[in-house]
């Protein structure tokens, strides 16, 4: 053939393909030309191709989207729009074998060479004798730029929720409508069992009512406190103790309540532990028998208030003094020594006998066991101090904190629930173990063979097995296989998940078997070539409608109709009927506009749905309809958008950024090179430094430890994905600060690493208290240990009733038993015969709430019995009850009592030869005295030398002075004498007023004043010899401080008793004759005054017979105030 005559025939069969291809493009015109307007005026590019890529027509769009013109478009064809190739072949081979595809995502190129994203709907139809391609397509360049950036955003912020280890949820109409993992996590359920409960149903009854109230006033628009505590319920029932911090947002265009909730269930059983564990030992301490103070720095830094009610100080007042102030004289040389010896370590006694001064000045003899501790980081010395005048008891109380964690298990079942399906049950071997009657009819009974050999004829496991993944991820599987048998092809679609035991661990998978044969023969049924525009008009995924100029609905495609289920048929009805319910035209309308001026318009309006309520949102194009014959407009095309998800997008979005920017816990980003991309208030509120600050700096700039990171928590990510423990960190201001941090590698969803979030709390105030009661539960349980009574803690209830849980050194050596050896036993072990058999009804009585004091007898270990004074009640801790008792050998009190019986007798002989000398002192002595005293006043009156006269008033002071002496004497032992005397109703400024009346005189004498600022009555019960106390200290002021020019009378109610001054203004008393005044024999030396120095020794045993008390303070403006204190008479009806 020539080359002239192969040019003919090319151009020959070009001209044949060019004519089938017009002739085909001529046939789909007639056959549609009604629909031709509508390829023209579509918003959504439409272009026509074979097979070989040849392009027939395209509308503007496309042109418009490529930069072609039509012409330019058939002459390049469809291969020089791709940027790859491949994706082109990958298409045709798509549509070869489905007929169709569905929102396809492929990268175009522009005529200038730009590149852009397109979604395309493509059908392969046969027309007019050719297979030709119908494809519609959509620029999506700058959705999927502001797709990836929403995502990008919404992936940093759902990461942030995801992640944190507090449950997050909103509340909307009182039911829960999000929760994040971590809120499933703590309550045991899943999410999507949580969804649209009510959420009181997470709430215990106790605290129901209180958070419904809450719920509710919250939204009322009351101020209720946004943070608190309260008791939710998990699935399995138990209870948990969660910390809630709630704000109110927007949620889909409604008011919602978002709050974050924390399980401190083991922190407060923690913090609980420690307090009753302090508050064991402090009970202890408190209401022991004996006193106990701490000494450090020579000064006293603890009392109890046993040692209070020992010497009548408060603890207020003693705290902080020099201890040796409180040591009576004769034994602060030896005291002191002794404290400075054990203090310098050197070995000496810890146990004495020696006396201490009580706050009214008494003696008390004390025996003193002290011994070094370590008190606030320091040497210190603890004493404990017992009263041995009267051998007091220690009272009754002691706490003890006996806290015990229960640990939750929880217990994961797998239940296999696959009706009308089959179910297999294969072990980590993959050896199938169990399979149900539905799958032996499918397969065949297969128990104890392996699936890879059974199903797949294959040594090892099949690739990409979904039993292996669930066994490796813990995860839900799915997969589907098509089987060739002789009875045909089958599909199968396999469902597996892991099966856990009650440990959490994995120990076989199982396998759900569904028969999706005819689904699939279906779906291949379904696929059936259609009309060529009917094609185009159902393959766009938007909503269309046609309406004409009075908003008739003329025309929709299947996406309308399934978006109003409602309303259809819509043709033939109104736009705002069919889409919105409504009776009349939409305020808000593109179309209208459309129709109104003939040009294209665009809304984004709310989709109603079958009542008008609001369910989404859509975006509204409309287009002018134009009749291509005649030019003029026959109505407008609606192109609809759903775009509720990217609304939904977005107030996600907004949810997960506030719900991070309010947590009460810092959240902070950290880049794979360790620098903070981001940080919420939290974290600024805990470094002190804004988020401007913050971004950029390395984390290892903020740890106190710079490498700290390097070292630990880096390797603990790599191993294990987490890390979770205590960081010390620097505040902008210098400080160090704990927090407690959470920090984990987040990936991308190739498992790529991308990113370190961590979250982080200030547990300063934490550290603090636990080190608070840390400090307080080791001082009480070391005065416990080195208590020297004996004590124990004994079970009450039960079988174990008596059985000892607890007791101290001081106990064991009692017993002559070890603490180990003590507490295997019961106490009746250590009881006599008679004692034990008792014992189960003293518990009894004690349990019913009695405190029993009794003398009872103990057996040592080595056989020998000594009496012990038991002085025991009720102890309750939790909900545990026990016996608390204190045990003292009182071996040496009983042969003190006995030797104490024999001196009381001996003491009342010696009262009666007392009672018997006053008598005779004060008559045999006194008459001659008087006699002689007489005789003196007879020779003065006939004596006129002056000389002899002075001599002889010198004799008259004397004898006065003695005969003074021996009746103040005699008064004095019979006032010592009397337990108590006959008190009867009196009004005590009655009686003041009568001693002030007849003291005038003497004040007048002295020229002195009495000023009596006692102007209201005061009742008391008081004997008539009390007129004798505020004579003496009235007289005694006037003798003693003349000086001052005045005494005066000042009244105080001090609640129960009367408290009257009198005041002087002399020198005033010094701190040492303070006490000492009242002593007998003891008085203040003046020039000229007389006194026996009984006076005011009688007038405190007076006041004492009205169980009343005196003493003296300083005058702050000079001098001296005896203050007298008489009980009030309560009931005034007399």
């Amino acid at each position: 053939m020539t080359a002239k005559n192969a040019q003919n025939t090319a151009r020959k069969a070009t001209k044949r393909k060019n004519l089938k291809n017009t002739k085909a493009l001529e046939a789909l015109w007639k056959s549609e030309e009604k629909y031709r307007f509508l390829f023209d005026a579509a918003s959504v590019g439409i272009g026509i191709a074979d097979l070989e890529g040849n392009i027939l027509d395209a509308n503007r769009v496309i042109q418009e989207m490529s930069g072609y013109t039509l012409e330019e478009l058939r002459k390049t064809g469809v291969g020089a729009t791709y940027v790859d190739p491949e994706e082109r072949k990958l298409l045709i081979r798509a549509l070869v074998e489905n007929g169709n595809v569905r929102d396809l995502e492929v990268r175009l190129k522009r005529k200038d060479g730009t590149i852009y994203s397109a979604l395309m709907n493509v059908d392969l139809l046969d027309i007019g004798g050719q297979r030709l391609l119908i494809t519609t397509a959509r620029d999506i360049t700058e959705r999927k730029r502001a797709e990836d950036t929403l995502l990008q955003s919404e992936e940093k912020y759902r990461m942030l929720v995801e992640n944190i280890q507090d449950g997050v949820f909103i509340i909307q109409d009182a039911k829960i409508q999000y929760v994040n993992e971590a809120f499933a996590r703590t309550t045991g359920y899943k999410i999507e069992e949580i969804i649209g409960r009510e959420f009181g149903e997470f709430v215990a009854p106790e605290d129901l009512e209180f958070v419904i109230d809450r719920y509710h006033r919250r939204l009322n628009g009351e101020n209720v406190p946004n943070e608190y505590e309260f008791h939710g319920l998990r699935k399995d029932g138990t209870k948990i103790l969660a910390n809630m911090k709630i704000v109110l947002i927007n949620y889909h265009g409604k008011i919602a309540s978002m709050g974050i909730a924390r399980d401190i269930t083991k922190q407060k059983i923690a913090e609980k532990a420690l307090q009753e564990s302090e508050k064991k030992y402090s009970t202890l301490v408190e209401k022991g028998n004996d006193g106990i103070v701490i000494v450090q720095d020579g000064r006293l830094k603890f009392v109890n208030s046993m040692m209070a009610e020992i010497t009548g100080f408060k603890i207020t007042d003693a705290i902080g003094k020099p201890f040796i102030d409180f040591i009576s004289p004769d034994f602060k040389g030896f005291v002191l020594a002794r404290y400075k010896r054990r203090m310098a370590g050197e070995d000496v006694p810890n146990k004495c006998e020696i006396g201490i001064i009580s706050k009214d000045g008494k003696n008390i003899p004390v025996e003193i066991n002290a011994s070094l501790i370590e008190y606030d980081g320091r040497p210190a010395e603890m004493a404990i101090i017992r009263d041995i005048t009267e051998r007091k008891q220690v009272e009754k109380a002691l706490g003890s904190a006996i806290a015990r964690a229960e640990e939750e298990k929880n217990k994961s079942n797998a239940i296999i629930s696959a009706i009308g399906d089959g179910i297999i049950i294969q072990d980590t071997d993959y050896k199938i173990t169990y399979q149900n009657q539905i799958q032996n009819d499918l397969f065949g009974d297969r128990v104890g063979e392996y699936c890879y050999k059974t199903y797949g004829d294959k040594d090892t496991i099949c690739k990409g097995c979904p039993v292996e993944l669930s066994l490796k991820d813990g995860k839900i599987h799915r997969a589907e296989k098509k089987v060739v048998t002789d009875g045909g092809t089958s599909y199968f679609e396999f469902t597996t998940s892991p099966l856990r035991d009650s440990t959490g661990n994995i120990i076989a998978g199982i396998k759900v078997v569904r028969d999706i044969t005819d689904r699939r023969r279906a779906e291949e049924k379904i696929r059936e070539a259609e009309r060529f525009l009917e094609s185009i008009f159902a393959s766009i995924q938007d909503g269309i409608g046609i309406i004409d100029k009075d908003m008739n609905i003329i025309r929709t495609n299947p996406t309308a109709e399934k978006w109003y289920p409602h309303n259809v048929p819509l043709v033939g009805k109104k736009c705002y009927e069919a889409y919105h319910s409504r009776s009349e035209p939409c305020e808000v309308c593109p179309a209208i506009k459309t129709l109104k001026t003939g040009e294209s318009a665009h809304e984004v309006v709310q989709k109603s749905g079958p009542h008008g309520e609001n369910i989404g949102w859509i975006e509204i194009y409309s287009f002018p309809m134009i009749d291509s014959a005649t030019g003029q407009m026959r109505g407008a095309i609606e192109y609809v958008r759903d775009i509720t998800e990217r609304k939904r997008t977005e107030e996600e979005l907004r949810l997960y950024s506030n719900a991070v920017e309010e947590a009460p816990d810092g959240f902070q980003i950290v880049n794979l090179d360790g620098h903070i991309v981001y940080s919420n208030k939290a974290v600024e509120k805990i470094y002190g430094f804004s988020r401007l600050e913050l971004n950029g700096k390395h984390v290892n700039e903020l740890n106190v430890d710079p490498w700290f990171a390097t070292r630990v928590i880096l390797p603990s990510i790599r191993d294990t994905g987490t890390w979770e423990g205590e960081l010390m960190v620097k505040h902008k201001d210098g400080r160090e600060i704990p927090i407690w941090l959470t920090t984990s590698m987040v990936k991308d969803t190739s498992g790529k690493p991308i990113a370190l979030v961590g979250v982080m709390r200030d547990i300063t105030e934490r550290k603090r208290a636990e080190e608070v009661l840390q400090e307080s539960e080791t001082r009480y349980r070391m005065l416990f240990e080195n208590a020297s009574d004996a004590i124990f803690i004994l079970d009450a209830e039960g079988e174990k009733a008596g059985r000892i849980v607890a007791a101290n050194q001081a106990a064991a050596e009692m017993d002559g038993y070890s603490i180990n050896e003590l507490l295997a036993m019961k106490i009746t072990e250590l009881d006599t015969p008679d004692v034990a058999r008792v014992a189960p009804q003293l518990i009894q009585r004690m349990l019913e709430g009695e405190k029993i004091k009794k003398d009872i007898y103990h057996c040592r270990k080595n056989g020998t019995v000594f009496p012990v004074e038991m002085n025991a009640g009720l102890l309750e801790l939790g909900n545990h009850k026990y016996i608390l008792a204190f045990d003292r050998d009182i071996t040496e009190r009983k042969l003190a009592e006995e030797a104490i019986k024999k001196y009381t007798k001996e003491l009342e002989e010696s009262n009666r030869m007392k009672e018997l000398f006053i008598d005779i002192m004060h008559h045999d002595l006194l008459n001659p005295l008087n006699t002689a005293n007489g005789y003196i006043e007879i020779l003065k009156e006939s004596e006129t030398n002056p000389e002899r006269i002075a001599y002889l008033e010198t004799v008259k002071r004397n004898l006065v002075k003695g005969m003074d002496l021996i009746d103040s004497a005699t008064r004095y032992s019979r006032l010592e004498s009397l337990e108590s005397i006959e008190l009867k109703y009196t009004d005590l400024k009655d009686i003041i007023e009568k001693v002030i009346e007849t003291l005038a005189p003497l004040a007048a004498g002295e020229e002195m004043k009495i000023e009596n600022n006692i102007t209201w009555s005061m009742p008391a019960r008081c004997n008539r010899i009390i007129e004798e106390v505020f004579d003496n200290f009235i007289s005694n002021a006037i003798k003693y401080a003349s000086r001052g020019k005045k005494v005066v009378l000042e009244g105080e109610d001090s609640v129960k008793s009367w408290n009257i001054k009198i005041i002087d203004f002399g020198e005033g008393i010094n701190d040492t004759n303070k006490v000492r005044i009242f002593e007998r024999f003891n008085r203040m030396d003046k020039t000229g005054v007389k006194g026996s120095g009984l006076g005011l020794a009688i007038a405190r045993r007076i006041v004492e017979l009205h169980n009343g008390r005196t003493w003296v303070e300083d005058n702050p403006e000079g001098g001296a105030v005896f203050v007298v204190e008489i009980p009030k008479y309560l009931n005034q009806v007399h």
